[in-house]
């Protein structure tokens, strides 16, 4: 499957006149803009300040589906569970009779399973990071709304960091070890350990109100990219985190769990030429050795190059902020046309094929 990115560049020429004027991301921005990872902040800003979207807050919902009844509502519901979902579940029945397109995004799948699956349903166009999970257990909404690969991003702060030609020859665990659902991670911290690697630990600084120079943001970004190689690994959903695109964004050469092998392959991220990839711990191990071995600095260089180029190129926030704006330009126009009359198979025929689109 091509890129998610390219995919949805691919619409940008459709005919858009008929279009709602009125497009609103429902969220909180406060939230994500002191939120530990700025590439949600950035979606959202890109879409108001580049694409000309309004940004609300949830707060004002009732409001908005009062004073906009053919508004494009995107919902971005926060990560923690605190903004955004409580006020899209008590306006269930109101969303889903809104006559404009409407679509949510969900990156948070570890918790929140039935309010995932009724915030889905009421919204019809489903945003998802893990689209194949989806698919594989919310079977209703699998076969109701539009499943779109949105795969996490880089922040632009990880693009702007120079390339580091003389790096730390040591490898920068960048992770939380939350064992249940990211097991990976705490091996790699032992196995630096137990084989005496040149590790450095990031301690994960939490996720609201984050403070520290290098806890995130630009001097997160600077602070990996001081060092030769990263590691990372998707969750136990073999979701790729945002690490898989932050690393290799600031040019650190990214070594990766397995598990999102086939998920970076589907962006033409493939390992080996553009990374290193593990599947146990006696692999991982071989992965640090040879990134770090002098020896293999030429070929070592040249898959941070070409990864960063990959990343920078296709998986930044303002790429997944023009994947929205292309999707619901479509969109609006399939409800247009609707409003007009248009026969529903076509909608319906829209909507299977984009399901397939993962």
């Amino acid at each position: 499957m091509a890129a998610a990115v390219a995919a949805a560049a691919a619409v940008d020429d459709v005919v858009t006149t008929c279009a709602p004027a009125v497009r609103i991301v429902v969220t909180n921005l406060e939230f994500w803009q002191t939120y530990v990872a700025k590439s949600n902040y950035e979606i959202v800003t890109q879409l108001r300040d580049t694409h000309g979207w309004r940004v609300e807050p949830a707060t004002r919902l009732a409001a908005i589906l009062d004073e906009t009844p053919r508004a494009t509502l995107l919902f971005i519901p926060d990560a923690q569970g605190k903004h955004t979902r409580a006020e899209m579940l008590s306006a269930h029945e109101r969303i889903r009779r809104h006559e404009g397109p409407r679509g949510v995004v969900i990156d948070d799948w570890h918790y929140w399973r039935t309010e995932n699956e009724a915030m889905m349903t009421m919204c019809g166009t489903v945003l998802a990071t893990v689209p194949e999970h989806v698919i594989a257990n919310y079977p209703r909404v699998a076969k109701q709304c539009r499943i779109v690969d949105f795969p996490h991003c880089a922040a632009s702060a990880f693009a702007s960091v120079p390339f580091n030609a003389s790096p730390e020859p040591r490898v920068l665990l960048a992770s939380a070890p939350y064992r249940f659902f990211y097991p990976v991670r705490s091996m790699m911290i032992d196995a630096c350990k137990r084989h005496g690697l040149p590790g450095v630990q990031h301690r994960h600084p939490g996720y609201e109100r984050v403070d520290g120079e290098d806890a995130c943001g630009a001097g997160y970004a600077r602070r990996i990219g001081q060092y030769l190689c990263a590691t990372t690994c998707g969750s136990r959903f073999e979701m790729l985190v945002r690490k898989h695109f932050e690393i290799p964004a600031t040019g650190a050469l990214l070594i990766a769990h397995s598990g999102t092998r086939a998920r970076l392959r589907r962006y033409d991220i493939v390992p080996g030429d553009h990374y290193l990839s593990f599947t146990n711990e006696l692999e991982f191990v071989e992965c640090v050795r040879f990134a770090l071995d002098r020896r293999n600095r030429d070929a070592v260089d040249r898959m941070r190059t070409r990864c960063r180029e990959a990343v920078c190129a296709a998986h930044l926030a303002v790429h997944r902020a023009q994947q929205v704006h292309s999707l619901f330009l479509r969109e609006a126009d399939e409800s247009d046309a609707a409003a007009r009359g248009g026969d529903s198979s076509s909608s319906s025929s829209s909507s299977s094929a984009a399901a397939t689109d993962v």
